[in-house]
């Protein structure tokens, strides 16, 4: 619905989700499966692996 709203179509979605779960693909099990928060280095090492997967994307 939210989507929708700021005008996102079925396409775009689908695009965004599944870029959104490349990006899962760099992030230790451990850091995206703990419950709670995250510590400053798990925090650090989940912002570099979302780095390096942007980066793998774009090229």
């Amino acid at each position: 619905m939210l989507a929708k709203k700021v005008g996102c179509y079925d396409d775009d979605l689908r695009v965004a989700s599944f870029l959104h779960d490349i990006g899962k693909m760099g992030i230790a099990k451990e850091i995206l499966l703990k419950p709670g928060k995250l510590s400053t280095i798990k925090k650090s090492l989940k912002a570099i692996a979302t780095l390096e997967i942007q980066s793998f994307v774009k090229n």
